[in-house]
């Protein structure tokens, strides 16, 4: 059976899993185990997605969040580790497509809202959607979304450390672009590429791209470099058959305070580059309007 990527562009993107999609961390170093006392978790969620025409919803039903604690050595299969704490349970049903581009972190839905937890290391987190209940609307039509249970392709997330007396957020940034594939048959399966980022002690950076003659809001491609040239963010804007606030306009969070170079590039026009003001600790930086002109 042949597939073949729904979408082209990539999206930085939130946060919806397979069956027990386990989000296996990479980074931030150190041994494993715990300090004395407890900080506590929060969760957010956020998509970025390309430009999806026909698509116009992809909703999962969330059941559980959790976390394992450990510092990444570990070997094996960890997934049914007695270690494993759970976060939050319930059941909450989100359109990931509806998450694209909040301006403002505090738009964004809060999964896990200052769970408390043991201080100190944890390599993975995962979450548990109802299979059942995943579906994709293309053209107005409304189907399932199979969700395989092993699938795990392309995760990618970072340890995170939780301090004492302190509250840490994560962004669940999920990748709906490289997530969502076509079957030969005509089906959708959902295998999710997910970010997990630490907010804590970040900023955020937003915008608006436009043509330069019109003033008419574009779809475009936003690029967050930092100051060595590795892109550390990207948004996706989009532009619908309807006017919107929303039309043009892209968010990427979880930046540090820094300044950094945003590339803009959209096809049949001229990639503009810009340098943000300095980002702040806790706050979303305005950059305004971005303006492309037709050109190669």
């Amino acid at each position: 059976m042949t597939k073949k990527s729904l979408f082209d562009r990539r999206g930085a993107a939130v946060a919806a899993l397979a069956g027990l999609v386990a989000i296996t961390a990479a980074g931030c170093g150190g041994s494993g185990g715990s300090s004395s006392g407890n900080g506590s978790l929060s969760v957010l969620m956020s998509d970025a997605p390309p430009n999806l025409g026909n698509v116009t919803a992809v909703n999962v039903t969330v059941t559980k969040v959790e976390v394992h604690p450990g510092d990444g050595t570990e070997t094996g299969d960890t997934s049914t580790d007695p270690s494993w704490k759970t976060c939050w349970q319930g059941s909450r049903t989100f359109n990931l497509l509806s998450l694209a581009n909040k301006v403002n972190v505090t738009d964004l839905p809060l999964i896990v809202d200052r769970n408390s937890l043991t201080a100190g290391h944890y390599d993975q987190l995962r979450m548990v959607i109802d299979p059942a209940s995943a579906t994709i609307t293309v053209n107005g039509q409304t189907q399932p979304l199979s969700v395989p249970s092993g699938g795990q392709t392309g995760l990618k997330s970072k340890k995170f450390d939780i301090t004492r007396s302190t509250n840490t957020v994560l962004l669940l940034d999920f990748n709906v672009a490289k997530s969502v594939t076509q079957q030969g048959n005509g089906s959708y399966q959902l295998k999710p590429i997910i970010d997990v980022d630490p907010l804590t002690g970040t900023g955020s950076v937003s915008g608006k791209v436009v043509d330069s003659v019109s003033g008419a809001p574009m779809s475009a491609l936003v690029n967050v470099k930092d100051a060595s040239g590795n892109i550390v963010g990207s948004s996706v804007t989009t532009v619908g058959t309807t006017a919107s606030p929303t039309d043009g306009v892209f968010a990427v969070h979880g930046l540090l305070p820094e300044t950094y170079t945003l590339e803009v590039s959209a096809t049949s026009y001229t990639t503009a580059t810009m340098t943000s003001p300095l980002l702040v600790q806790g706050q979303t930086t305005d950059v305004g309007n971005v303006k492309l002109t037709v050109g190669p």
